[in-house]
Formats: C-alpha cells, structure tokens, sequence
C-alpha cells in the first residue's frame, strides 16, 4: 500500500516538472488558431518535438528548442522537411489568436509533443537548424484536429499574380488603335475576380498602392490618346 503511495506520488511529480502547471500554449481545439487557419501569409506544419531548451516561458524569455518537420501542410516555399530550431512569438492580453502573455510563466511543447504550428516564414527558404518564430497556439496533431485543419485552410490562388499583372497591363491597351476602349473593362473584370480570390485575412494591402493607379490610368488612357489622336489628324 505504502510503496503504491509512493509511486503515485513520484509520478504525479514527474507529471508536474515535465508539464508545469499555468496555462499553456497547446490547444486540443481548432477554434483558438481559426484566424492563422484562415490566413495564407501563415506557413502551418505538422512537427515532433525533439528538444525543448524552456519550455515554462514568459515575454523576457520565451518557450524555445528544437523540432522536426514532419509534414508541411500549407507554404512549402520556405520550409521543407527536416530538423529546425524554434521560439514562440508571444503576445499580450487583446489578442484574438493567441495564449495571453504577460510576466506570468507559460508553458510550451516537451520533447515527444506532435503538434500542428504556425509560422510566418517568409518567402526566403530556412535552411535546415535555422530558427522559425511560432505563433501561439498550437494544435494537438491528433488525426481528427489534423484533417479539421487541412479541410478549412485558405491558400492564395495560383491566378492572383497573373491577374495583378494583367491589371498594371491594362491601360497600356489604350494607346492601341480601335481596341482602346477595352482598357475599362479588362481592367476592372480583371480586378473583380482579384479581390474575390483574395483572402478576408489581408488586413494590409500594399498591392492597392499599384492596382488603384491602374484602374484610374485604365480609364484615363483611352480618352488621352483617343483625343491626341483627332488632334494629329490633318483637317478635312
């Protein structure tokens, strides 16, 4: 009976230093991370935890240590599989997506957790042992959670960039003789289609800088050279 006790103290003190108590990082639900879901610029990656150098963190010194790649579900562009060093992007209270960070301690992954992540890569590659900053949650990888995460990811179309192009392109249509006027409507139904493959999550959209000037120049153009050209025109 005693030596019963006993081990069931030690374990509930094994329990204890490898998952310290307070709240944490990693989540059995898909509703926390519904935003990085739902966002493209987001690389999403299934990983085994293979290190954790601190795994209680806080703002002045973050969960960080070591995973393996097991499969890239969403932006393969800039990780692959393989072995990467991480740390946790904290965040304060007022965050939607994420855990509420302040001087509290929060705990992370331990070596063996197999969790679905989110990170902001880039579109530079991150050569194998480089270092990939999380954003919080992180999902069980379970087989249920993992499918619910693949069925409702968003990805940027492959027709976006040709269509940005052809957007900037369109005015140039109104210096052509006879086929000017299709400079307006190339334009916009062009525009039309960019913006309804465009993700809700782009808060910050530089690509109007150049795409407003366009559809103004696309309506502009046609009329500017239409009347240079009746003034080039020798009288009757």
């Amino acid at each position: 009976m005693r030596r019963g006790a006993l081990c069931l103290m030690l374990s509930l003190f094994c329990v204890a230093w490898i998952r310290p108590p307070g709240p944490s990082l990693i989540v059995e639900t898909t509703s926390y991370a519904d935003s990085l879901i739902r966002n493209p610029q987001f690389t999403v990656l299934a990983v085994k935890v293979l290190r954790a150098g601190i795994v209680q963190g806080t703002n002045a010194a973050p969960p960080e240590g070591e995973f393996q790649v097991v499969e890239v579900l969403r932006g393969g562009g800039s990780v692959g599989p393989g072995t990467y060093r991480y740390k946790v992007a904290l965040h304060r209270q007022a965050t939607e997506d994420a855990a509420v960070w302040d001087s509290r301690p929060v705990h992370g992954p331990v070596p063996g957790d197999e969790l679905i992540v989110f990170t902001y890569a880039g579109s530079q590659p991150v050569a194998n042992g480089g270092i990939l900053w999380l954003q919080g949650p992180m999902i069980r990888d379970t087989p249920s959670l993992r499918t619910r995460v693949v069925e409702n990811l968003e990805h940027d179309s492959e027709l976006q960039f040709p269509l940005f192009l052809l957007i900037l392109a369109a005015p140039a249509l109104g210096f052509v003789r006879r086929i000017g006027w299709l400079s307006l409507p190339v334009a916009f139904g062009a525009y039309a289609v960019y913006e309804n493959l465009m993700s809700s999550a782009y808060d910050i959209r530089v690509d109007l800088l150049l795409i407003w000037p366009a559809l103004i120049a696309s309506a502009v153009v046609p009329l500017a050279a239409h009347a240079w050209r009746r003034r080039q025109a020798p009288a009757a």
